[in-house]
């Protein structure tokens, strides 16, 4: 079975993948923009920032932003390598394989659902069943 693209990046190609993580990137700065308010009070609380910036002050969004932008590349940084040890772990482990599916007769089937074995063929040819449940779950009947 071929393993999908999204799992295998190195089938993808250098410039599908250098897209795919600046938009990813983009999309993390602007996350962390539009949270600037929120991380506010902590930057103020671990003195990073001194004083709560007055809106239209100049220069001091941007260094925060920069602050900010730095704290979400440390978390991010350290995000990849805990999931590049758990590649690294998992990499080398034997997966066991399914068991080899059996065919089924229709007459083992008929007589595992307790039907007849012709009416069991006639439901696989009709392009629609009705079946009507009992309230316990079982099988009332089953209609062409």
């Amino acid at each position: 079975m071929n393993a999908l693209i999204i799992e295998s990046p190195g089938r993808q190609g250098i410039m599908r993948r250098l897209v795919q993580g600046l938009i990813t990137l983009g999309f993390w700065g602007l996350l962390v923009y539009l949270l600037l308010p929120l991380f506010m009070p902590l930057l103020v609380a671990a003195g990073i920032v001194a004083e709560t910036p007055v809106a239209g002050g100049a220069g001091s969004g941007a260094e925060i932003f920069y602050v900010l932008m730095l704290l979400v590349g440390g978390a991010m940084f350290g995000f990849g390598l805990w999931a590049e040890y758990n590649a690294l772990l998992h990499r080398h482990r034997e997966r066991k394989a399914p068991a080899p599916l059996r065919a089924i007769c229709e007459q083992e089937l008929a007589n595992h659902f307790n039907v007849n074995p012709v009416e069991l063929a006639d439901w696989q040819r009709s392009g629609q069943l009705t079946i009507r449940l009992t309230e316990q779950g079982g099988i009332y009947c089953i209609a062409d």
